[in-house]
């Protein structure tokens, strides 16, 4: 089993797909975790509500986890992009 270690955290789904892009330009494997701060009614629409003054574009937060012996190309890598 293969461990990963974080390269990336962003709330800019414009920088994830940036960097999701190099890392499949160079074959080196990946990992997202989500972590959204979107609020949902209890009703039965299941309607999706932002919280108060939240702004939709960083509503969520993307992290970018990497096999751990390819995270410092990886770091190089993102950097140049």
């Amino acid at each position: 089993m293969k461990l990963y270690s974080e390269l990336f955290c962003t709330y800019s789904m414009e920088e994830k797909n940036r960097v999701i892009h190099i890392l499949e330009e160079h074959q080196i494997p990946y990992k997202i975790s989500t972590n959204g701060n979107t609020m949902r009614n209890l009703g039965s629409r299941g309607m999706a509500l932002d919280q108060f003054g939240e702004k939709p574009e960083v509503s969520c937060e993307y992290r970018i986890r990497v096999p751990k012996e390819q995270l410092e190309q990886a770091q190089h890598l993102s950097h140049l992009g």
